[in-house]
């Protein structure tokens, strides 16, 4: 017969036992998504490529500017440079851009403008990029397995959207001061087209 002091005991053994099977042999599985796919902050270079073929810029093409300014101005990048073509077209193209990054915030100083070949003018800066790990892992079912497990791509697009629509990376390494803000000095400005970004270690 089987008294209640042995009985307690062997239930929480066997609580125990099912609890450590939830762990695999290397330790508990990853729970959020974020611990699976964090972003991390690297330098690299923001660029865009704007059509130097014609004189005028197009209001999309005004947009994209506009908002890379505004990029550039949340980082402060020491230099931007500017490339374009050397014909009558590249000049009044660069000349365009130059009046959008000033009337952006870009100090006028900051702007490094040269002569270059091609049918694009170039804007580029150096600046801390962040970045997520590459989504598609598509290797198990999302409503197969019986470890209740989240399917192995499980917020990975959380996270490169996100890395996407930070303004400044290294606000995830050294956050900044807030200062305290009311409704009528918080605006909220569009922007258009995204800048491409590339990353170099």
């Amino acid at each position: 017969m089987i008294n209640k002091k042995t009985y307690r005991a062997s239930l929480l053994l066997a609580v125990a036992a099912a609890l450590s099977g939830c762990n695999s042999l290397d330790g508990p599985a990853p729970v959020f998504y974020n611990d699976v796919y964090p972003i991390q902050v690297q330098p690299g270079t923001v660029t865009l490529e704007v059509d130097a073929t014609r004189s005028v810029l197009q209001a999309e093409q005004e947009n994209a500017v506009k908002a890379f300014a505004n990029r550039a101005v949340s980082v402060e990048p020491q230099m931007i440079s500017l490339i374009h073509p050397g014909n009558m077209e590249g000049g009044a193209v660069a000349a365009r851009i130059s009046q959008l990054l000033v009337s952006s915030g870009i100090t006028a100083s900051t702007i490094r403008t040269q002569v270059g070949s091609g049918a694009y003018a170039v804007l580029s800066y150096r600046s801390a990029i962040a970045v997520a790990h590459p989504c598609g892992d598509w290797s198990r079912n999302a409503i197969s397995g019986q470890d209740n497990l989240p399917p192995p791509d499980f917020g990975c697009t959380t996270q490169a959207n996100l890395a996407a629509m930070i303004a400044n990376p290294n606000d995830l390494v050294v956050p900044r001061a807030m200062p305290l803000r009311t409704a009528k000095n918080t605006t909220i400005s569009t922007a258009g087209e995204a800048p491409s970004v590339s990353t170099s270690k």
